[in-house]
């Protein structure tokens, strides 16, 4: 029979695996949701699905950047991409290809120094770029390990002397890609927060 088209919405399924021969069943549609899932990676099968133009893939547990989207005609088709809340700690300069894309989504995500490459600027058409929020951001950045791994400073200096809150932020803003897009505001609460768990 023909394939269907229009919008596959296959959301909140706690899917391990993208269902086998989805990418004959649904090779025409133009929205694929395929949000919160547990999806660790895509078969590569799915770049025969020709004409997807808005593909979200938000909240599942995707390590890496699906290299399926370098296949097919992806870099042509696909204008929204929703990446926010898996597992990436980098995005691959592969995004690139991306030509036609307007909305980007990438939020929720821990990257590493380097992790956001520089061929991001190359797509021309973007209008929408998400970077906000690090869910229990200051959990992350300020628990001891963490600390260690980041090189960030505690609010107490050695000699048990605060570190002011201005110089508290000016280190944040000087570290963006650690702590992504937080506000001035956020960056406070994030100071008293710390403050308060060095005086323990």
């Amino acid at each position: 029979g023909r394939a269907a088209s229009g919008d596959c919405c296959l959301r909140n399924l706690h899917m391990k695996r993208v269902p086998w021969g989805m990418h004959e069943e649904y090779q025409f549609v133009v929205r694929l949701d395929l949000s919160h899932n547990q999806l660790a990676a895509l078969p590569e099968e799915m770049a025969r699905m020709v004409l997807i133009q808005h593909l979200d893939l938000s909240y599942n547990h995707l390590r890496s950047y699906p290299k399926v989207l370098n296949e097919g005609d992806f870099g042509a088709t696909i204008t929204h991409l929703d990446l926010s809340h898996n597992l990436l700690t980098r995005l691959s300069p592969d995004i690139s290809l991306l030509s036609s894309i307007t909305t980007l989504l990438l939020a929720g995500h821990y990257w590493e120094e380097g992790g956001l490459p520089d061929q991001i600027s190359l797509l021309l058409r973007l209008k929408t770029l998400d970077l906000r929020g690090i869910p229990n951001m200051h959990k992350w950045l300020w628990g001891e390990e963490a600390r260690e791994r980041h090189g960030l400073p505690p609010t107490l200096r050695s000699d048990r002397s605060m570190v002011t809150e201005d110089e508290f932020i000016a280190y944040v803003k000087e570290h963006p890609l650690l702590i992504s897009s937080l506000s001035e505001a956020g960056a406070r609460g994030m100071f008293y927060r710390a403050a308060t768990e060095d005086r323990k």
